[in-house]
């Protein structure tokens, strides 16, 4: 798999001010110093400045690339969801849609890297842009979001209807690309989604690509130990690291071959049977692999604004509710009015002023989510746990 070059904010970037002032920079190297810039309020009206004084630029706009990062003027300001510099630069004939040279990016691939991108991808889908459009490598928005490990824009283009059943030109989806990220987070929600019944890819982890990888070979090749971990937990573990690739390579064999050697002694010593009959540890680890799933569960559950559920959400909203329900009760309690007097006052003063109440995600975070583990008592295992463990 070909990972697309990284765009990032730029944290130490000089003063836009200095960059400006510096004569030793030419004007495309000034648009782009303006263009990775955050605030629209402040950069705006000198990006507006500068193409008044070169109107050569304006020919540029949609073909010019950074020299360092390889993106056009409106991929940068997709990246920092400045939405009125794009509209500008829009009213001068540059397109929503153009593209990276080499890589064939979209503005809206580059806003999917980013938790800063969230504005400009909801806007550039109100523009029409296809939300399923692919770049060179044939991979859409939600497979660059999964790399990306970015939940949050996952939901939000499933919501305005982006297909996780696509496949890119080597035949892997959004949970390989997840995996291969080594996005931990998303790897879990997506299994999450895959469980609920909503998307088959995200279903079947052991289904290879045209390399004949699984999602374990991906997660093994990048040494990403937290996605490994959610997969073994998944029904088809063992099936995953049975597998073998075109190669003839089990995971194991991949980790062993790149040096991961940590990796390579959990994959030979992981025992199916701990999926039976787990520990109490083992069980925790469980959980707070669920923990993602179960905070955006609670935001499902439609608690933190008394709001009703958003329709981004609705595919999961029994299954999130099972989740909230089973193994955070405060939350429900807070949420059906069964709290504390402290707790029911926190949803109160939510619905009279929803900016200055506190989140069901960190009221969920504080009432259960601790770093040390219960007692095994603490935590009940599932009935078939429970069972397996009393036959041994």
């Amino acid at each position: 798999m070909a990972a697309d070059p990284v765009p990032t904010r730029e944290y130490d970037a000089p003063p836009i001010d200095v960059a400006l002032a510096d004569e030793s920079l030419s004007a495309v190297e000034k648009l782009f110093a303006i263009c990775r810039m955050w605030l629209d309020e402040y950069n705006l009206p000198k990006l507006k400045a500068l193409i008044a004084e070169n109107p050569d630029l304006v020919e540029l706009l949609a073909t010019a690339a950074d020299p360092e990062k390889e993106g056009t003027a409106m991929h940068w300001l997709a990246l920092n969801s400045r939405v009125e510099s794009m509209k500008y630069l829009a009213s001068l004939g540059v397109s929503f849609t153009v593209l990276t040279p080499k890589t064939k990016m979209q503005p809206l691939h580059w806003a999917c890297t980013s938790p800063h991108g969230l504005n400009a991808i909801q806007f550039l889908l109100e523009e029409k842009v296809d939300i399923n459009a692919v770049d060179g490598h044939g991979k859409t928005g939600l497979m660059i979001a999964a790399q990306h490990n970015q939940v949050e824009t996952l939901t939000l283009l499933w919501s305005e209807g982006g297909d996780d059943a696509l496949l890119d030109s080597e035949g892997d989806s959004v949970l390989s690309w997840a995996c291969y990220g080594g996005s931990a987070e998303a790897t879990r929600f997506l299994l999450c989604r895959g469980e609920a019944g909503v998307s088959p890819t995200c279903a079947d982890p052991a289904r290879p690509d045209k390399l004949g990888m699984n999602a374990m070979h991906l997660a093994a090749v990048r040494n990403a130990e937290g996605v490994v971990g959610a997969l073994l937990m998944h029904a088809d573990a063992q099936k995953m690291c049975d597998a073998t690739d075109a190669n003839g390579k089990t995971p194991h064999a991949l980790a062993t071959a790149r040096g991961h050697a940590e990796l390579a002694t959990a994959l030979s010593e992981w025992d199916p049977k701990l999926l039976s009959a787990p520990t109490a540890w083992q069980w925790w680890g469980s959980l707070r692999a669920r923990a993602s799933a179960v905070h955006h569960a609670c935001e499902w559950y439609g608690a933190s604004t008394n709001r009703a559920i958003n329709k981004r959400f609705e595919w999961v909203q029994p299954y999130g509710q099972s989740l909230v329900r089973s193994y955070f009760p405060s939350v429900v309690a807070v949420v059906e009015g069964d709290a504390p007097a402290d707790l029911t006052a926190n949803k109160a003063s939510a619905a009279a002023s929803p900016a200055a109440a506190p989140s069901v995600s960190s009221t969920a975070a504080s009432l259960e989510l601790s770093e040390t583990p219960p007692l095994a008592a603490a935590v009940e295992p599932p009935p078939q746990a429970t069972a397996a463990a009393a036959a041994q």
